[in-house]
């Protein structure tokens, strides 16, 4: 009889995402896209990124169209 630790460990096939099993898996089995995003630091990026938009934002002006 086979447990749930042995169908979620590591190098365990991939369940179907609709199994109950599948959020353990992937977390004992991280894929390509999550281990680059944990990589990703956009604390420095960010505020920036914010600033912009905010003082970017601007009305429009419909008065004369």
């Amino acid at each position: 009889m086979t447990t749930n630790i042995e169908l979620t460990k590591a190098g365990a096939p991939r369940p179907a995402d609709s199994s109950p099993l599948y959020n353990e898996w992937v977390a004992n089995n991280p894929q390509r896209e999550q281990i680059a995003l944990a990589g990703v630091d956009i604390t420095k990026s960010m505020p920036q990124s914010l600033k912009g938009i905010f003082n970017g934002a601007r009305a429009i002006d419909r008065e004369g169209v």
